[in-house]
């Protein structure tokens, strides 16, 4: 390496960039510890073991001057500790991007940036989703008491300690099967007698799933360099922790075998199909990417037995996750009734706005026969999804075309919530370029804003429905665009 000083050019020897990639080290594990220190202040607020009584808990439940959330202290704390996540995390990336040589300092800070705050996480209340506890009482459904979770809901087990926190209760479970066994690993071990035990152990498994996703985004690169970044982009990420531990939602799942089944479809294995087809069975949000791999595999001309292997080990997949609870096609009636108290539900994709903008001022009565307009954005969406395809004609831009196909689904055809961004953080981490990087760290420290943004704007804003989630569209569906304009903008002055 080189360094230019005045009209001299001086190059560094071995010793120096070891002493830098030494001290860079030591920067790593101090960071790490300070952002362990603030996910250690949020839990003195809303850990488990003090917010476990309190009904719903939530970051609104968090009361400040005449109980009005907005003016909260932890609240106003809250934001800022989220802020410095986002701001160590991405010095964190752009240090380890200009490293050399991953000396072992710097492997243990890697290591120690997801660790702590993992194992924190742990210990916080779902202070942002209450999901997990449909979760767990999906499991203990199927696993306890011998029911099928996707045809009747859990209220009629009124007396089990798992009713707490308990919501939509009289709903089926809509989350996947292959969700629903491979959870049963955890779920076994933690049992059904205590509902604190059940949920620290998923978000456990939830941590291992994670740091699984990292060791499999790092196998995309041969530089040992590359790869340690690519396990920190996942690994450390605050977003990723807050979503996939601390309110321990299911799709870091979805992260996982995404990652994996782009890995395979990489070194041109039959795995790829497969490991989609478990992903998209988790939850069908990477259902879109089905048609990319088949374009890729033809793009490079895998031999037709493998293709057919694949397709094959797909189905094999499908069969097992979904026979053991089909009951005559049952299964489809339960998963619609969630999905259509789902879709008719708001927040700030656009496909919810579009619905809010319609039935504004309307009654629920009057609204209904405006439907959710799920058939129209999937054909829009299908549309769209069009020219990044033809990008990737070639069998080449695989991992940029997925994270574009996943962005789209997200806005047209999902709710959009923040921790459907995990899914996207994953394959953002196969990128290396610093455009991708800064739409990362942007989206990473929005999301975790969007919180003390959300109690405000329901809070404290005095807006409307709509009026609200305009607002929040600039956390979430405004950073998607602004993404898409940028590389749009580059490919034009290209």
């Amino acid at each position: 390496m080189t360094r230019q000083t005045g009209h001299k050019v001086r190059t560094r020897g071995p010793g120096e960039l070891r002493g830098l990639s030494s001290m860079a080290g030591g920067l790593l594990i101090v960071m790490a510890t300070l952002a362990t220190g603030g996910w250690l202040i949020l839990n003195r607020w809303y850990s488990i073991s003090r917010n476990w009584d309190t009904e719903f808990f939530a970051f609104e439940k968090i009361r400040g001057v005449d109980g009005a959330p907005v003016l909260s202290p932890e609240l106003r704390w809250t934001a800022v500790i989220f802020l410095l996540f986002g701001l160590l995390y991405a010095i964190g990336w752009r240090l380890i991007a200009h490293l050399r040589e991953i000396t072992l300092s710097a492997k243990i800070g890697i290591v120690l940036a997801g660790l702590g705050p993992g194992l924190v996480n742990v210990s916080l209340f779902p202070v942002g989703a209450l999901d997990i506890f449909r979760y767990m009482r999906a499991l203990k459904q199927f696993l306890y008491y011998d029911e099928n979770p996707y045809l009747v809901g859990f209220s009629s087990h009124k007396e089990d300690p798992f009713l707490v926190h308990g919501f939509l209760l009289g709903l089926p479970n809509a989350k996947g099967p292959a969700w629903l066994l491979l959870s049963s690993i955890p779920a076994k071990l933690a049992g059904f007698d205590e509902p604190i035990r059940m949920i620290v152990t998923l978000k456990l498994y939830n941590l291992l799933l994670i740091g699984l996703t990292a060791w499999l985004a790092s196998q995309f690169f041969t530089a040992p360099a590359h790869r340690w970044l690519a396990f920190f982009a996942v690994w450390a990420n605050p977003l990723m922790l807050f979503e996939g531990v601390g309110n321990a939602h299911n799709d870091v799942m979805i992260a996982l075998f995404t990652v994996a089944a782009l890995l395979a479809l990489k070194r041109g294995s039959w795995l790829a199909l497969p490991a989609l087809t478990v992903s998209v069975l988790v939850k069908y949000f990477t259902l879109q990417l089905g048609p990319l791999f088949l374009l890729v595999m033809f793009a490079r001309k895998w031999r037709w037995r493998t293709v057919a292997v694949s397709i094959a080990g797909s189905l094999v997949v499908a069969a097992i996750c979904i026979l053991p609870f089909w009951s005559d096609g049952k299964m489809v009636d339960g998963i619609g009734d969630v999905g259509d108290a789902y879709n008719h539900s708001s927040h700030v994709s656009i496909i919810s706005l579009v619905r809010q903008y319609r039935i504004r001022g309307l009654t629920q009565t009057e609204a209904r026969p405006f439907g959710s307009h799920q058939l129209l954005f999937a054909g829009i969406c299908a549309v769209a999804a069009l020219p990044f395809l033809w990008r990737a004609r070639r069998g080449k831009h695989v991992e940029q075309t997925a994270i574009d196909l996943t962005l789209l689904f997200l806005l047209l055809l999902s709710l959009l919530y923040p921790w459907y961004l995990i899914t996207v953080i994953a394959l953002l981490a196969l990128r290396r370029n610093r455009f991708d990087a800064g739409y990362l760290f942007i989206a990473t420290t929005l999301g975790l804003l969007y919180y003390p943004a959300y109690v405000w704007a329901w809070h404290g804003s005095g807006y409307d429905r709509l009026t609200r989630h305009l607002f929040l569209a600039m956390f979430l569906t405004m950073p998607i665009f602004a993404y898409w304009l940028v590389r749009f903008g580059a490919w034009v002055r290209r």
